[in-house]
């Protein structure tokens, strides 16, 4: 297969259990895109055209700057498949990788991109169920995107209807690995789980395996954030520290009270300089 639709494959980007992603090309636009195609082993199950078109309706319904944008989905042949807008830049996976600790100002105006982008899916009645460094897209023209809705799901989740233990091992809320029932407290958790990874490059539970990470999770205190980035500010130790209460009714309770309480503690500069600070950082971490 060397096309979908009218889109051509350029190149095999990720092969996962559930979808094969590509770096595609839109002859009608003359834009990169990205194609997501379920697995040849899922082709012929009942339910995999419906993960591409429940995935591709979360896009469609979501369309904010701070959210990765789709452009199209179809079928083809019985190959379920999803467009999404390439984006320049990196992961910030790959820049926690190479950068060993961000700024504190790069933190914080990472931070008020995917607390916008968040807000948008809670107030849509969403929760992501996945947020970590592999889901969030810093683009070369400065603006952090979320991206990757595999797990999303309603805020009434429980273990029971969404096939028990998901996520990723280290962002987990503890209500997750309990199998209690999720609301977008449990996307706050990963968001403090990311902040403290952003600053220190280490996740605040950090164990040799998954399992024993998930029993940190639910039994550790984290070394404060300060200890290992200096910089770290007193507001920030207290908004990492509301996001990872491990009783979720303690925690804030959505994007937009997180996002609420940095604004209240920290003075973000306009959205233009936000833009040209990040995208300064992307192509010259020293510049910063």
């Amino acid at each position: 297969m060397n096309r979908v639709g009218r889109f051509l494959l350029v190149s095999q980007l990720k092969r996962g259990s559930q979808s094969t992603t590509y770096k595609g090309y839109d002859p009608e636009t003359q834009q990169f895109v990205i194609v997501k195609i379920a697995t040849d082993e899922l082709v012929s199950s009942e339910d995999a055209a419906q993960k591409i078109a429940r995935e591709a309706e979360i896009y469609a319904a979501n369309r904010h700057e701070n959210i990765v944008a789709i452009v199209d989905f179809g079928n083809e042949g019985f190959h379920p498949y999803l467009v999404l807008e390439y984006i320049e830049g990196a992961t910030l996976r790959q820049l926690v990788a190479t950068r060993h600790g961000f700024p504190v100002s790069i933190v914080l105006a990472c931070l008020a991109d995917i607390l916008q982008g968040l807000a948008k899916l809670h107030g849509s009645g969403l929760i992501h169920r996945d947020i970590k460094p592999e889901n969030l897209i810093l683009s070369s023209k400065g603006i952090v995107k979320i991206c990757d809705f595999d797990l999303a799901s309603g805020q009434i989740a429980t273990a029971e209807n969404t096939a028990g233990l998901t996520g990723s091992a280290g962002y987990m809320a503890p209500e997750v690995i309990y199998g209690k029932s999720i609301s977008p407290r449990s996307d706050i958790f990963s968001l403090g789980v990311l902040t403290y990874e952003l600053l220190t490059a280490s996740r605040p539970f950090q164990a040799a395996t998954p399992t024993a990470e998930i029993q940190a999770i639910v039994n550790r205190e984290p070394l404060p954030a300060n200890r290992l980035n200096k910089e770290t500010p007193d507001a920030l130790l207290v908004f990492i520290s509301r996001c990872l209460e491990k009783d979720p009714r303690q925690r804030l309770q959505d994007a937009g009270q997180a996002l609420t309480l940095l604004r209240d503690c920290f003075s973000f500069p306009p959205e233009n300089e936000r833009r040209q600070l990040l995208s300064r950082w992307l192509n010259n971490p020293d510049a910063c």
